[in-house]
């Protein structure tokens, strides 16, 4: 008798663990379409014309194409072409040598991106926020926008933004928020190795890397993932000596219209993942109850 107790205990465990299995389960299957729908409901974009800025594509269909390919090319070891000229968020004009005079940090974003951009500059802003370096002194920041349409206004906001995340302390003038034409873009993204691509709806697939370049403007190591402040400082400090270095490779992250034919696939392709996961716990608590319910009338029957 004290067995078949200590059998039926152990099996009420068991069927307890089973339920909140299939209650989380159940309960993430219920949550993805809430998920779906807050994340394509992005930011509403301006309208944006789509001239040909390198890369457009009349067919939505190609977009499902953009996560299997290579985003960025590491130029390590190259330089920039520093006469480039871009305008700042105060309306001047200035070639890149007038910036770029000590080690820099270089983020390429767009500023009405409905994703990862502004996600990717806060981390920038939090990595200068506990770097152990100082800027201004041992380094400066840019963060220029690929997209052509993009005027000072945009990069005037943008910083007054972002700022507001660092200390008062923090020379505003080092951290430049940049805007350029099609040319001068798309000669320093060449330079980078950094690929964009306009989809049809005015946004853009793009990688979420940032680049530390030396005082001399040549590109010395990328940093991927949330831009942690170690990776951040190694990376300066290894700019300070002027040699390549590896890359920190923790994750490379894609930015893409939420709203598209792809991530729309993506998300559905999680619900149904999340679905059959379900179904298979939920049969095998069918199986264990019906197993359990052919044990407790056996042991009734004795």
């Amino acid at each position: 008798m004290m067995g078949q107790r200590h059998d039926h205990r152990m099996g009420e465990r068991r069927g307890k663990r089973w339920l909140i299995i299939c209650g989380i389960c159940c309960l993430i299957l219920s949550l993805s379409p809430v998920l779906a729908g807050n994340i394509s409901a992005g930011k509403e974009q301006p309208d944006i014309s789509q001239k040909d800025d390198g890369r457009t594509h009349e067919d939505p269909a190609d977009q499902n194409r953009v996560v299997d390919e290579e985003w960025v090319s590491e130029k390590t070891g190259d330089y920039l072409l520093l006469d480039t000229v871009f305008t700042d968020s105060a309306g001047h004009d200035m070639p890149l040598r007038a910036i770029i005079d000590k080690p820099t940090l270089i983020l390429p974003i767009y500023f009405y991106c409905p994703n990862s951009c502004s996600l990717n500059l806060s981390y920038l802003a939090n990595a200068i926020r506990n770097s152990t370096l100082k800027p201004g002194v041992d380094f400066k920041v840019i963060s220029f926008s690929f997209n052509a349409e993009e005027k000072v206004e945009d990069a005037k906001n943008a910083k007054e933004n972002y700022l507001k995340m660092l200390p008062d302390t923090f020379p505003a003038g080092d951290w430049k928020f940049l805007v350029g034409t099609k040319e001068s873009i798309q000669t320093l993204l060449g330079a980078l190795g950094y690929r964009v691509e306009r989809m049809p709806d005015g946004t853009f697939a793009h990688p979420s890397a940032l680049v530390a370049v030396s005082a001399e403007g040549r590109v010395i190591k990328y940093v991927y993932g949330s831009f942690l402040s170690g990776d951040v400082d190694m990376a300066l400090l290894e700019a300070k000596k002027g040699t390549p270095a590896i890359s920190v490779k923790r994750l490379l992250g894609f930015c893409f219209n939420t709203g598209s034919k792809n991530s729309t696939a993506i998300l559905q392709k999680v619900k149904t993942g999340l679905l059959v996961l379900v179904l298979i716990f939920g049969g095998l608590f069918v199986v264990f109850l019906r197993r359990r319910g052919t044990k407790k009338h056996g042991a009734e029957d004795l």
